[in-house]
């Protein structure tokens, strides 16, 4: 399934397996993704079993604890560590809102990560918790000096992105992380820009969420979210039903007890349709291989990158080794909203994101089953537009 060398030599099974792939070159993967065709015969598969039965049927059957067990393997932690829940701003602020604070400890992060990774912590300071935010030469460019800068003895947690959502960078989890353990801190990652699309290693995390609609190729709405086992009475759920409070035969009792398990963190009714979605693009790009989709990754941006440089446009100085899939460009004179919108009319599809400071960027974030040719096409469109996409009044 997905094997890369069938992907290069076969475009009738490309177009098969990657449907959008028929109609437009989808550059957009660190946005929203379209879904695969075995993605969707999997989704369509659980809802022609559950026309004929109740949902949680099959899950009753075991089949809850089969796709628990696959994930774990494909996050690299314990079963037990894994709750099927999303978005990843749920996961976040599960734990940013679920551990004991106490007035006066600090909480470091990137200020400039996406909202869902920022607000959560930010609200804290009702709770007299002090928010720090490191020092980075652009966005998302963080080294594991500049997080020890920030920490103190009332550090309690760091929280950061495993890739930056505009420039790209990928962190070192496990450097940064060994750093936070040793200075006897907790490490929270929002996996979403990495996971499915680079090596993610969760060897020094403690808490980890994402959804699946990104690189991961899965439906909006499902993802997980890990929690360390020796964290389980540490964190506190807050949320509570049916699924995580012990309640045999659905009777209340006097007291809560939770189930085993990071399972404790999921409240109510399981998005068992979107989880069978995640379970089954998670399961494909296993077959694939993170490395090597990584590798094909970092071989299409160095396309973009070297083509777009070619038409004048800038990009962040990311070292080899902390690139991802992720780049994004600027150029005096060139409108990156409107170069977005001429793109789309063409059926080239990119993201439009900001700089810090309000400047419009052009994200460009393709995904392993993109080829060379869609590249070429993408950047002569580029070329096309930018004489009218350039503001009046402005040079060439």
């Amino acid at each position: 399934m997905w094997g890369i060398e069938r992907i290069d030599a076969d475009e009738a099974y490309r177009r098969a397996e990657f449907p959008v792939v028929a109609q437009r070159v989808f550059l957009a993967h660190a946005a929203v993704c379209p879904l695969p065709a075995v993605v969707c015969r999997a989704v369509q598969s659980y809802l022609d079993r559950a026309s004929r039965e109740d949902q949680e049927h099959w899950f009753a059957r075991g089949e809850e604890a089969n796709l628990r067990r696959r994930a774990a393997v494909f996050l690299g932690v314990e079963e037990d560590e894994v709750a099927l829940i999303a978005p990843t701003s749920l996961g976040i602020s599960m734990v940013a809102h679920g551990l004991p604070w106490r007035a006066g400890d600090n909480v470091v992060l990137c200020g400039e990560d996406f909202p869902s990774n920022y607000y959560p912590w930010l609200l804290l300071r009702e709770q007299g918790v002090e928010i720090r935010q490191v020092r980075t030469p652009f966005a998302g460019a963080v080294e594991p000096p500049a997080v020890v800068e920030q920490m103190d003895g009332r550090t309690r947690l760091v929280a950061l992105a495993s890739g930056h959502f505009v420039s790209g960078f990928r962190i070192d989890p496990d450097a940064i992380g060994r750093e936070v353990h040793a200075r006897g801190a907790l490490f929270c990652l929002d996996a979403i820009q990495t996971l499915g699309a680079m090596p993610t290693s969760l060897a020094e995390v403690d808490f980890a969420a994402a959804d699946a609609h990104k690189w991961l190729l899965g439906p909006q709405g499902a993802g997980w979210l890990v929690v360390r086992r020796q964290h389980h009475e540490l964190l506190r759920p807050v949320q509570w039903g049916w699924r995580n409070v012990r309640c045999p035969g659905y009777i209340v009792g006097s007291h809560v007890e939770y189930v085993r398990g990071a399972a404790r963190y999921e409240g109510g009714s399981a998005n068992f349709l979107g989880q069978v979605g995640v379970d089954a693009a998670a399961q494909a790009l296993a077959r694939v291989g993170i490395e090597r989709v990584a590798a094909r990754l970092l071989e299409r941006r160095r396309q973009v990158v070297a083509g777009m440089e070619r038409l004048g446009f800038e990009t962040y100085p990311i070292p080899a080794a902390r690139q991802s899939g992720i780049a994004s460009f600027w150029a005096a004179g060139a409108s990156a909203p409107r170069l977005g919108q001429r793109l789309s009319a063409q059926g080239i599809d990119v993201s439009v994101r900001s700089r810090a400071g309000g400047e419009p960027v052009l994200r460009v974030a393709p995904h392993f089953y993109n080829t060379p040719v869609e590249i070429d096409r993408f950047l002569d469109a580029v070329e096309a537009a930018l004489p009218e996409s350039r503001p009046a009044g402005r040079g060439q």
